[in-house]
């Protein structure tokens, strides 16, 4: 996978005495368990930039369906082509010095009032 190997673990006995069978186990699975938590961390890092990934996506697909919606109102309002209708609203996106997506949201929320 790229990552260092964890597979051996050093260790020193300062009195002098042989570990046991019981204590090679205990090491190991201190060690084991170990590597499951950086493990553990990568993956909860994984999820969370496929979560960041997931939501970047839905507000990208948010903001194309507004910018279409706006397009076809003002599709419908001057009588342009869709080329044209886009580019009245960058224009008009640049003017008021607003981003294009919060342009398109207010046109499609204007017109979804009775009263205009």
């Amino acid at each position: 996978m790229g990552y260092p190997s964890y597979a051996g673990a050093v260790s020193l006995w300062w009195d002098g005495r042989v570990p046991s069978e019981t204590d090679a186990l205990l090491a190991d699975l201190i060690v084991k368990h170990s590597i499951a938590l950086v493990e553990q961390e990568r993956l909860l890092a994984a999820v969370g930039r496929a979560e960041d990934r997931a939501a970047s996506l839905a507000l990208e697909s948010i903001s194309d369906r507004a910018i279409s919606l706006a397009t076809g109102v003002v599709m419908h309002q001057r009588g342009l082509p869709p080329d044209e209708a886009e580019e009245v609203l960058r224009h008009a996106a640049a003017v008021t010095g607003t981003t294009l997506c919060a342009l398109a949201a207010r046109v499609v929320q204007s017109r979804a009032r009775p009263s205009s």
